[in-house]
């Protein structure tokens, strides 16, 4: 695997600098102060009063229903403990938080960028990420809604429409000739949505045509 290494976005040309003017340390502290802010930690944020909202009623490994409240961590998130397997756990644990030491509030800005339709390199700069931790975390969100549409099925009165977005250039194809495909052609990637009248939504991608879209839905049933 390849690894990629990006400049950290808490640094300036003059982090560091023992001679540096005072324009020059004006904006380094000043860009120290706001990623300061981006990046509290999870001491400092309304995190617990979140997570101890909620009351697992199961253990997370062995899913035995005899377990009981065993303290805090030096987050004051509240611990549990299994009577059953004895071992110990939290409410995110198994979950795309488990073991986070970056805070959840840091996720809620990264979510809302994808939400606004922010590209990534937009959302890593608003967010004062590293274009790696923005990957990885689209990652991550990817992994945790794998299946989520598994047993989504569409009903009664549905609408469906689609959309077409053009392959980024290194993945374009060409024809013998070197010119590109024209059109709906394998150069457009499909996007279609499907949702009906009970709030019921299905998304998929379609590498192809309408008719590739028209026809997965059909199959579905919907």
């Amino acid at each position: 695997m390849t690894k990629h290494n990006t400049s950290s976005r808490k640094r300036t040309p003059w982090t560091g600098s023992d001679d540096a003017t005072p324009l020059q340390s004006f904006i380094d502290t000043s860009n120290l102060n706001n990623y300061a802010k981006k990046h509290p930690s999870i001491s400092d944020t309304e995190e617990s009063l979140l997570l101890n909202s909620y009351s697992p009623n199961i253990c997370r490994y062995c899913q035995s229903q005899k377990i009981q409240k065993y303290g805090f961590t030096r987050n004051h998130v509240r611990r549990y403990r299994c009577s059953d397997c004895g071992r110990i756990f939290m409410v995110t644990t198994g979950t795309i938080f488990d073991n986070h030491k970056i805070p959840i509030s840091e996720w809620v800005d990264y979510l809302l960028g994808l939400f606004r339709i922010q590209s990534f390199n937009s959302v890593s700069k608003s967010n004062r990420n590293s274009d790696t931790t923005t990957n990885y975390w689209n990652t991550k969100l990817f992994l945790t809604l794998r299946g989520y549409q598994d047993n989504i099925i569409l009903g009664g009165t549905t609408y469906i429409d689609e959309t077409f977005y053009k392959l980024r250039k290194g993945d374009i194809q060409t024809k013998d000739d070197g010119l590109q495909y024209r059109g709906l052609s394998r150069n457009q990637i499909c996007i279609g949505i499907g949702c009906d009248l009970s709030g019921h939504l299905f998304c998929t991608v379609c590498c192809g045509t309408v008719y590739d879209f028209h026809k997965r839905t059909h199959f579905r049933g919907e």
